[in-house]
């Protein structure tokens, strides 16, 4: 069964919404395609504001659900990570948050790891790369597929 996902409950609402670049605001999420920096999308964010990835799983096809946070002074930051079943690649391993059930969702929550910025290969149209923010979503894998993006801050 492939899922398809539209219900942003598992994004919390932190309001932006995306804006011109230029636009004034003192911190922007930035999602920039390798090797030209020009920016694809921008989206004002406050320091300890959440954004959610979400995408389908290439193996189990169920949707995966990872939140970052905005945190001052190191960039964005892995919180946790949702996932409906341990497929290849998911899991936990010690000292790297903590499980917690949910239901039927498994939960790896407290992670807390400090990522600055990251690279994203954006997956085809199947594997849906989506930003998840206040409620709207961002298709990434509708435009970008099979691009390498980088996902980051712009602090002031």
């Amino acid at each position: 069964m492939r899922w398809r996902w539209f219900i942003p409950l598992f994004c919390w609402s932190i309001g932006p919404t995306p804006v011109a670049a230029g636009a004034d605001a003192q911190l922007h999420l930035l999602v920039r395609e390798y090797g030209h920096q020009k920016t694809i999308l921008e989206f004002p964010l406050n320091y300890g504001e959440v954004f959610t990835i979400r995408y389908i799983h290439s193996v189990d096809g169920t949707p995966v659900f990872e939140v970052f946070r905005a945190v001052k002074g190191v960039g964005i930051r892995l919180e946790q990570t949702r996932f409906l079943m341990f497929g290849a690649g998911m899991g936990h391993w010690k000292g790297h948050g903590k499980v917690v059930q949910d239901g039927r969702w498994t939960k790896i929550e407290e992670i807390h790891a400090p990522l600055g910025s990251f690279w994203l290969r954006v997956g085809s149209v199947g594997v849906d790369h989506t930003i998840l923010l206040n409620g709207k979503a961002w298709n990434l894998s509708e435009t970008l597929a099979g691009r390498l993006v980088e996902v980051s801050l712009s602090e002031p």
